[in-house]
Parts: structure tokens; C-alpha cells; sequence
């Protein structure tokens, strides 16, 4: 079957409000999850150049993913937008800053996690390069070092996912670096809570 035409074929138009990243295509792979698979099972190796769009079948989570992205990467700065996280999920990140895993952390959280789970919050806070709160329902990682750039998108927050869930792995340099700006942008230029550890 023939494309109609393919993503570098788009130009970018910053007037209407968006912008396009062109570059060539990345191979496309899907996995989709079965019984008692981990996300290291159904995500499998990650290899520069390809995307890999996944499912989950409600029997892991997304900080599984980020587990499994580290542990392809090695030590590396970690940026995150989500809607609301729990505290198995805060835990497991915080573990991978206390072991180095996790170089520098940045966190763009919706504005009423105090309420969902005060204690994920203030365990994400105290262990946060920087973290803002804001109206935010977006679930997004950027995972990035000298040799990687990695982002995960999906449907599922940073909490125990039972529910059948999808995700979607890039390893463009272009993606990380359009994620990771506009989440700074939004963590230095919030008028809301704001901590900065630097």
C-alpha cells in the first residue's frame, strides 16, 4: 500500500499555533503484552533509530518503563509530565536518584497531587532538581545522556496501571529535545509552586 505522503513532506507553520519535526522516518515496531510479561519482556531491547509502540494488558507500569529505559541507558537526566503519581511509582524514581541512575530529575506534575497523594508528592519534591505544579493531564519521559535520547509517551500516569494500557518509545534526538524544551519551559516560566534545587 502506498503512503499518501510521508512525515518529512510536512512543513512546520509556528503561525497556526504548531510546529512539525522533520527528519526521516524511524522503522516502526509493535509489541503487545500477554500474560505475566514485565515491561522488559514486551518492550524488549531499544535500538537508536526505532519506535516501538506497545500494550500492556494491565500487568505493569509506567515507572516499569522507566526502569527498563535505565537500565538500557545507564545514568541519566530524567524529565517528567504526568497527571498524577502514587507512591509505589515515586518510590521506585526516587530509588533510581538516590543509586545514580537517575543524574537529574525534573518533574512537571498537575497542581492537585497534594490532594491525590501528598506523600508521592513530597517524596518527588525532596529528591527533584526542579518541580512545578500546574494544570497538566499530559504523561510524558524524556530520558536523556551523552549517548541517549529517549521519550516515552502513553495513556497511563505514574501509578499502579491494572486497566490495558499503551505506550510509544522514540529514540529521536528531535522528539527528546521538542519534549524536554517545552517542559522546561513551562517548569521556569510557572507562576505556581515551584521548587528549584540547583
Amino acid at each position: 500500500m502506498s503512503k499518501l505522503f510521508s512525515i518529512s513532506q510536512l512543513n512546520p507553520s509556528r503561525a497556526a499555533g504548531y510546529s512539525v519535526i522533520s527528519e526521516d522516518e524511524q522503522p516502526v515496531i509493535t509489541r503487545k503484552g500477554i500474560k505475566r510479561q514485565s515491561a522488559a519482556d514486551v518492550i524488549g531491547p531499544i535500538e537508536r533509530g526505532k519506535t516501538i509502540h506497545y500494550q500492556t494488558q494491565g500487568k505493569w507500569s509506567t515507572h516499569q518503563v522507566l526502569t527498563h529505559i535505565l537500565n538500557h541507558t545507564g545514568p541519566a537526566e530524567v524529565y517528567i509530565s504526568t497527571y498524577t503519581v502514587s507512591e509505589n511509582p515515586a518510590r521506585s524514581i526516587v530509588s533510581h536518584v538516590l543509586d545514580g541512575l537517575i543524574t537529574s530529575l525534573y518533574c512537571l506534575l498537575d497542581y492537585r497531587i497534594k490532594t491525590y497523594n501528598e506523600n508521592a508528592y513530597h517524596l518527588l519534591e525532596k529528591n527533584s532538581r526542579k518541580i512545578c505544579l500546574i494544570r497538566n493531564h499530559s504523561k510524558l519521559m524524556v530520558v536523556s545522556n551523552s549517548d541517549w535520547s529517549i521519550t516515552w509517551t502513553g495513556s497511563s500516569n505514574l501509578n499502579n496501571n491494572s486497566r490495558i494500557e499503551v505506550g510509544v518509545l522514540s529514540t529521536s534526538p528531535a522528539i527528546a529535545d521538542f519534549h524536554r524544551q517545552w517542559i522546561m519551559e513551562k517548569i521556569n516560566g510557572s507562576e505556581r509552586k515551584t521548587t528549584d534545587r540547583n
